[in-house]
């Protein structure tokens, strides 16, 4: 296991186990993240954004199930699941109430690594899957 790779899985368990801060802290001060939610800059910005995911999904967990790194880049496949118990807001600014259904969804990211920390952070998955399995659109 690469160098990267290791400082990216260490940063799952620490989203896993709720450690919001401590994962967030796993970015530099200008980290940018993009993902099907939005684009998201600097600290101030990730740690709202992962506050309030993990606040709607507190036993949220994700689990790495391959990592390809090669340079500073680490390119990542994993499964995300969760019990949506609290409410998120979507990129629209709509809220949505808990429905206390639990979502599972694959997905990727590629990371870029300045140093030790994250400093661009692309997110892949499919977020109307997640949306279907809440029962908020058809499947």
């Amino acid at each position: 296991m690469g160098k990267y790779t290791a400082l990216n899985d260490d940063a799952a368990a620490l989203y896993s186990k709720g450690d919001i801060e401590g994962f967030v802290d796993t970015y530099a001060d200008d980290a940018v993240l993009r993902s099907p939610d939005g684009v998201f800059e600097g600290k101030a910005a990730l740690l709202e954004y992962w506050t309030q995911e993990k606040a709607a999904f507190p036993d949220s967990n994700v689990e790495m199930t391959r990592s390809i790194e090669e340079g500073d880049v680490v390119a990542g496949e994993w499964t995300w699941s969760g019990t949506h118990t609290g409410p998120f807001t979507l990129p629209d600014g709509t809220e949505v109430p808990a429905t206390g259904k639990r979502v599972e969804v694959a997905g990727a990211e590629v990371i870029r690594f300045r140093g030790d920390k994250a400093c661009e952070h692309h997110l892949y998955f499919d977020n109307m899957a997640a949306m279907a399995q809440l029962g908020l659109i058809p499947e």
